[in-house]
């Protein structure tokens, strides 16, 4: 999944979902819906959902308040997955953890107790996929949204997820019209190693696609072939040094992008 991409769950967004070109789609119940329309964005959810084909991964951002109401009718779906809105590893979602291990769920950690609590992740199994949220994140530290501020959390959530396994997403751009700083903020994600990018606009699918499509799958292979029949801890390949960690890293892709085990 290199590109996730939230729907507002309104009739007319939902809509649109089967003609969009991204991996995997969020249909959102929270912050792009008023308290007053909740209810009925729950419901159309639903109906949309009974004739839906889940041809791609497929989650719906549920509400902190009501999240057992929202994961209680919408759990007839066995293909949806699911998104903990301001995820901080305490309980607070402990009712619904049996639901949640049978289906994919990601974790968006978009508040400072969700980073402080991070050393918890081992402990959440029900957890498939992690999220960075920086919107929220920023302010509640009263911080500017800026790629200097944000390296820190950022990088303790990529530290963690490599630790334990786990693909990281990084929080949406809200650049609708300054196409280069969405773009730097694009090459930015895949230069730190996220997995892929959340977005809220169609017209950034394309280019996120492209950003963290990067890799030559053929030349992984054949470099990982050579240096396994060498049988040497060290190798030459094409003029580059080669170790083990390098090689790992490279299976790893591999699997998880390409489907590709060697």
């Amino acid at each position: 999944m290199r590109s996730l991409m939230y729907i507002p769950a309104k009739e007319k967004m939902l809509a649109k979902i089967e003609g969009l070109k991204a991996d995997a789609y969020i249909i959102d119940l929270e912050d792009s819906i008023l308290p007053e329309k909740k209810k009925e964005a729950l419901q159309l959810t639903y109906d949309f959902l009974k004739d839906y084909s889940f041809n791609r991964p497929t989650f719906v951002r549920i509400n902190e308040k009501t999240y057992k109401e929202e994961i209680a009718l919408l759990s007839a779906f066995e293909k949806l997955g699911f998104m903990l809105v301001k995820f901080d590893f305490s309980d607070k979602y402990i009712d619904v953890y049996k639901i949640l291990e049978c289906r994919k769920t990601i974790g968006l950690i978009e508040t400072p107790l969700g980073l402080v609590n991070i050393g918890r992740m081992k402990e959440h199994t029900c957890i498939d996929y992690y999220a960075f949220g920086a919107e929220d994140f920023t302010a509640k530290m009263n911080m500017e949204n800026t790629a200097d501020n944000l390296m820190f959390a950022k990088s303790l959530l990529l530290t963690y997820c490599r630790v334990y396994d786990k693909q990281v997403f990084d929080t949406p751009s809200f650049q609708i019209q300054d196409m280069e700083r969405f773009e730097k903020e694009v090459l930015s994600a895949v230069e730190m190693g996220f997995d892929g990018k959340q977005l809220i606009h169609p017209r950034h699918i394309d280019f996120i696609n492209k950003s963290f499509n990067r890799y030559n799958f053929d030349e992984m292979i054949a470099i990982v072939k050579e240096y396994e029949s060498k049988q040497e801890a060290v190798c030459v390949i094409n003029g580059k040094v080669y170790e083990k960690m390098h090689i790992n890293r490279y299976k790893r892709i591999l699997k998880e992008c390409g489907g590709i085990e060697v």
